[in-house]
């Protein structure tokens, strides 16, 4: 009866260890991590995280972008004789991106957080991710 029980579970919950939200709540407890995750999960778990975080990244660099072009395009006065291709030449040139370089912060700091050991399982996360 026990494992028909165990058995019924595992098929009705299954499907937490593929929600990818579920998957990245866990991993960011610290008080579980990846601890019941197989290597396939562990992978998963990551690989989400970094999406996310990449994504946020995206967007507050698209934001800073706008912002920035927003305030430093040249101005044409109304009625100049400027080209369009004058006013592409006036542009500030955006930086070469180096595709060599390191992996971004946020990368390196999940991966780092993934090394560190667990905590207690009685450990106030709320106090863990503010510092206090």
């Amino acid at each position: 009866m026990k494992a028909a029980l165990r058995d019924s579970m595992n098929k009705c919950f299954s499907f937490v260890k593929s929600a990818p939200h579920v998957i990245a709540a866990t991993s960011l407890d610290t008080r579980f991590k990846d601890a019941y995750f197989n290597d396939e999960e562990k992978l998963f778990a990551s690989v989400e995280i970094t999406r996310f975080l990449r994504l946020l990244h995206l967007e507050s660099a698209a934001a800073d972008m706008q912002h920035t072009a927003e305030s430093s395009l040249p101005e044409l006065p109304l009625g100049a004789s400027s080209s369009l291709w004058e006013a592409h030449d006036n542009l500030p040139l955006s930086a070469v991106i180096n595709d060599t370089e390191e992996l971004p912060q946020y990368e390196q700091e999940l991966a780092s957080y993934l090394k560190e050991p667990r905590v207690s399982r009685t450990t106030d996360i709320y106090g863990y991710w503010h510092g206090s």
